[in-house]
């Protein structure tokens, strides 16, 4: 028993530390995007005058 919850503590652990590197680069994605739709909007309206 005292195996398995070692495992699962290191999992959890590494999981956190996966997260957290994840978070500001999905943040980042997404900003991203949005400046990119911004974009085509943008592109579209100037095609359509």
């Amino acid at each position: 028993a005292e195996f398995g919850s070692s495992i699962g503590g290191e999992i959890k652990s590494l999981l956190g530390n996966f997260k957290s590197d994840i978070n500001p680069n999905i943040e980042r994605l997404q900003s991203h995007i949005e400046n990119l739709q911004n974009r085509g909007e943008d592109i579209g309206n100037e095609i359509s005058k």
